[in-house]
C-alpha cells in the first residue's frame, strides 16, 4: 500500500487548483518513477500522463517535456523507449513554442537511446498521425519531428515520410507551410541520403507561396542545399532561386537576400556575385524601404570583397551622399559604421578623395547614434587616411558624446578614447582628454563608471608605467576627497586595475596613505571595498604587508558586520 502513496500525491497534485503544484508534482516524475518501478511506469505512469495532462497549462506541459527525455531508463531502457512516444505525440498538440522546443529535445534524447528499427512501425504511425490530423500545431511540429527521425527508418519508411513532408508543404494552413520551409533545411543537410528530386520540388513550391514568410526561410534552404551540392547544381538549381528571391515584391524576401549575400558570393563564386547579385545591392541601397537600406549599408563592407574597386567608386560612391542624409538615424549610422571596410577596401587616395570628406560631415550629424557609427569605423579608416587627417574633427564628437544623455552612447564613448589613446601623443592625450575619462569614472550610471575602469586599464596598458604614474594616478586619488561615496569607492577601483602599473614608491607614498583614510570612511560601502581592494592588489604590494595587515585589523573591529567579514576573510587570505 506505501508504494502507491507516491502515486496517490502525484494525481493528488496534478489535479490541484494550484499550478505551483502541478508544475512541482511533475518535475518530480523520475522520483514517482523511481519508487514505482520500470513496469509500472511503463503501465501506470505514461497512459496517467498522456490521459490527464493533455489539456494542462503550458508551464505544467513544459516540465513534463522537459522530464520526459530523461525517461527512458525509468520505463526500462532501449527495448522499452517506445513506450514514451505517446507523450511525444501528445505535447505535440500544444500550441506553445516553448513546450514545442522542449518536446523536440525531449524526442532528440528518446530517439538516441531507442532501437528505431524495431520501433520504426511506432514511429511511422506516429508521424502520420501528426501530419494527417486536424491539428495545425501538430502538424507544425510535425515538421521539425521528420528530420530528426528520418535516417533512422528503412527506405520505404522514408519515402512515405517525405510525401507527408510534401502535404504539409501545401497545407491550408499558412502556419504549417511556414513551419515546413523554416525546417526543409534540415532535411536538405541530409542529402545526398534524402531524394534531392522531391526536396527540390518542394523548394519550387514555397518559391510560389503567396504568404511572404514562406518565401523567406527558402533563402537559408537554399543556401543549405548549395552547401551540399556541386558547382554545377548550385549554378543550374540554387541559383535561379536566389535570384528570383533577389527581386521579390516583399521586401522582408529582399532584406533576407541582402543580408546573405556574402555568403552567397562565397558560395556561388566572386564572378557570379559581382555580375549577378551586385545590381541588385545597388537597388538595395537605394531602395524605399529604410529596413533594406540599412541591411544594405550594414553588409556593405564585406559584400564589396566580391567586386572590384573601380565598380565600388563608379556605383557605391556616388549613393553614399545621399544615404549619409538618409532621414533615418540608423540608416546613417549603418553607413558611419561602413566607412573602416570600404576604405580598406579603395585605398588611401580614394578614400581621401571620396570618402573623408563624406566621413567628415557625419561626425557633426545631429544623432549621437551616427557619430558613435563613425567612431566605430575609426581605428580602420585611420589605418588607411593616417589619424592625423580626422583627429582635430573626431576630438569634439568624443567630448560631445562623453556628455551624451543617453548612458549607452557614454558607455561607448569609453571605448573610443582608447582608440584615441593609440594615436595621440602622450602629452596630447593627457592635456585633451583626461578630464573626460575623470567624467565618465565618476558617471552617474554604474555601467558607465564601470566601463570608464575598464577603459582606465587600457590606458595603462597602452601608455605604460611612467604615463600612467604620472598621468591617471593624481585623476583616480583625486577622487578620494569628493563628497559623493560612489566617487570615492571610484578611486578604489580605479586602484584595482591600474596598481599593476605603479612603482613601489608610488604605492607607499600615494596608495597606502589613501586606503588608510578610506578605511575610516563614513560610509560603509567605500570601507568594505577598501577591503576588497587590498585582497585584489595584494600581489603587487607583498612587500607592504604589515602595513596592510594593520588596516585590515581595525577594520575587522568595524561596527558594520559585512565590512568586518570582509576585513577578517582578506587577513585570513593574506596570511595562508
Amino acid at each position: 500500500m506505501a508504494e502507491q502513496i507516491p502515486v496517490a500525491v502525484l494525481i493528488e497534485e496534478l489535479k490541484s487548483e494550484n499550478i505551483k503544484k502541478r508544475v512541482n508534482s511533475v518535475r518530480q516524475l523520475s522520483t514517482i518513477a523511481g519508487a514505482l518501478g520500470k513496469d509500472r511506469t511503463r503501465t501506470e505512469l505514461v497512459p496517467f500522463l498522456v490521459s490527464e495532462l493533455v489539456e494542462d497549462e503550458d508551464e505544467v506541459l513544459a516540465a513534463l517535456a522537459d522530464s520526459i527525455g530523461d525517461f527512458v531508463d525509468l520505463v526500462g531502457g532501449p527495448a522499452y523507449a517506445v513506450s514514451l512516444l505517446p507523450v511525444i505525440e501528445s505535447l505535440c498538440y500544444n500550441e506553445d513554442t516553448v513546450v514545442r522546443d522542449k518536446t523536440i529535445e525531449a524526442l532528440k534524447k528518446i530517439l538516441a537511446r531507442l532501437e528505431a528499427r524495431r520501433a520504426e512501425a511506432q514511429i511511422q504511425a506516429m508521424v502520420k498521425k501528426l501530419c494527417t490530423g486536424e491539428s495545425y500545431t501538430a502538424k507544425s511540429a510535425a515538421t521539425y519531428i521528420i528530420p530528426i527521425v528520418y535516417q533512422s527508418l528503412s527506405p520505404s519508411a522514408q519515402a512515405e515520410t517525405i510525401t507527408l513532408y510534401g502535404l504539409l508543404g501545401k497545407d491550408e494552413v499558412p502556419s504549417v507551410r511556414k513551419a515546413a520551409s523554416l525546417n526543409l533545411k534540415d532535411l536538405l543537410k541530409l542529402l545526398p541520403t534524402a531524394p534531392e528530386n522531391e526536396l527540390v520540388n518542394m523548394m519550387k513550391l514555397f518559391a510560389k507561396d503567396e504568404q511572404d514568410f514562406v518565401r523567406f526561410y527558402l533563402i537559408e534552404d537554399l543556401l543549405t542545399f548549395a552547401r551540399a551540392s556541386n558547382a554545377q547544381k548550385q549554378q543550374a538549381v540554387a541559383l535561379p532561386f536566389l535570384r528570383g528571391l533577389a527581386e521579390d515584391p516583399s521586401w522582408r524576401i529582399r532584406y533576407g537576400i541582402c543580408d546573405k549575400l556574402s555568403e552567397i558570393g562565397s558560395m556561388l563564386g566572386k564572378d557570379t556575385a559581382r555580375r549577378i547579385f551586385f545590381p541588385y545591392f545597388i537597388k538595395y541601397l537605394q531602395d524605399g524601404e529604410a529596413e533594406l537600406r540599412n541591411i544594405a549599408c550594414l553588409r556593405m563592407g564585406k559584400f564589396v570583397a566580391f567586386l572590384e574597386v573601380e565598380d565600388v567608386l563608379q556605383k557605391i560612391i556616388p549613393l553614399l551622399k545621399a544615404l549619409s542624409l538618409d532621414p533615418l538615424n540608423y540608416v546613417r549610422s549603418a553607413l558611419a559604421g561602413a566607412f573602416g571596410g570600404l576604405a580598406a577596401f579603395i585605398g588611401k587616395k580614394s578614400s581621401n578623395d571620396h570618402l573623408l570628406p563624406i566621413y567628415l560631415t557625419m561626425l557633426r550629424d545631429e544623432s549621437p547614434e551616427v557619430r558613435v557609427g563613425c567612431l566605430a569605423s575609426l581605428e580602420e579608416l585611420s589605418r588607411v587616411v593616417g589619424m592625423e587627417v580626422i583627429s582635430q574633427s573626431l576630438l569634439p564628437t568624443l567630448v560631445d558624446l562623453v556628455v551624451d544623455k543617453s548612458f549607452r552612447i557614454r558607455v561607448a564613448a569609453c571605448d573610443f578614447v582608447c582608440v584615441f589613446a593609440k594615436t595621440l601623443s602622450d602629452d596630447e592625450f593627457a592635456s585633451k582628454l583626461s578630464k573626460f575619462v575623470v567624467d565618465l569614472i565618476n558617471d552617474r550610471i554604474f555601467a558607465v563608471r564601470d566601463a570608464a575602469i575598464k577603459c582606465l586599464r587600457n590606458l595603462a596598458e597602452i601608455k605604460g608605467s611612467i604615463w600612467t604614474e604620472r598621468n591617471l594616478l593624481p585623476l583616480v586619488l583625486s577622487q578620494q576627497v569628493k563628497t559623493n561615496y560612489l566617487h570615492r569607492m571610484s578611486t578604489l577601483f580605479g586602484l584595482s586595475v591600474i596598481i599593476a602599473y605603479l612603482s613601489s614608491d608610488a604605492i607607499t607614498k600615494q596608495v597606502i596613505p589613501v586606503l588608510q583614510v578610506l578605511a575610516r570612511d563614513q560610509v560603509a560601502n567605500v570601507r568594505m571595498n577598501v577591503g576588497k581592494t587590498i585582497a585584489s592588489c595584494f600581489n603587487f604590494m607583498r612587500d607592504k604587508s604589515e602595513v596592510l595587515s594593520k588596516i585590515l585589523s581595525g577594520m575587522a573591529s568595524d561596527p558594520d558586520v559585512d565590512v568586518a567579514q570582509v576585513a577578517r576573510d582578506t587577513l585570513e587570505a593574506l596570511s595562508s
